[in-house]
């Protein structure tokens, strides 16, 4: 457990410096506006975002070539990278598989749903039977239901759906002052 406590540390820390990004976001919009009102009803708005299909199936590919690339090329990698970045990435993954499907849900209801999807799969590897372990044999039943229950996995899936709502908002961050610039 001791070994551990690092990850959990700089976990903790990264979550921690997202929440409050998140929270955070809103006030720096309308600080940074001239039209108060103006532009809360607007941020409101741009925040009930349409997930574009196309956009998120090429990210659901990159991420998926990482995620194989870390596993792959896992000897030239620092051994913290190594052991985080595949379950890391799944998690991101998870949220974009998730944004994809619930394309007109807030980013928020997406995250929690890629969240109990993720703690319920990594749960389920606390169950063993013949059918469900020769299914966690094959390459594509192992990448999706993993072999063993580990609490660092769960630390890292919340991280990288952390990361999906980041780059999430950040887009639409993006989206939004271009939108706000051509309207001029």
């Amino acid at each position: 457990v001791l070994s551990q406590l690092p990850v959990f540390l700089f976990c903790f820390v990264v979550l921690s410096l997202c929440v409050i990004y998140i929270f955070s976001f809103q006030s720096i919009i309308i600080s940074d506006m001239m039209y108060l009102n103006y532009v809360v009803m607007r941020y409101r708005t741009c925040m009930d975002i349409v997930r574009d299909r196309k956009k998120y199936f090429v990210l659901i590919i990159a991420v998926i070539f990482l995620g194989l690339c870390s596993r792959k090329l896992g000897q030239f990698l620092p051994d913290f990278i190594r052991l985080y970045s595949g379950d890391t990435l799944w998690g991101l993954m998870v949220f974009f598989i998730t944004g994809f499907i619930l394309k007109k849900a807030q980013v928020l209801k997406v995250a929690l749903f890629a969240a109990l999807f993720s703690v319920f799969i990594e749960t389920s590897q606390l169950y063993h039977s013949a059918w469900i372990d020769a299914l966690r044999n094959t390459l594509i039943g192992g990448l999706v239901l993993g072999y063993g229950f580990l609490w660092s996995d769960i630390i890292c899936y919340i991280t990288g759906i952390t990361f999906g709502v980041l780059i999430e908002k950040s887009m639409n961050k993006f989206l939004y002052y271009n939108k706000f610039l051509f309207l001029k």
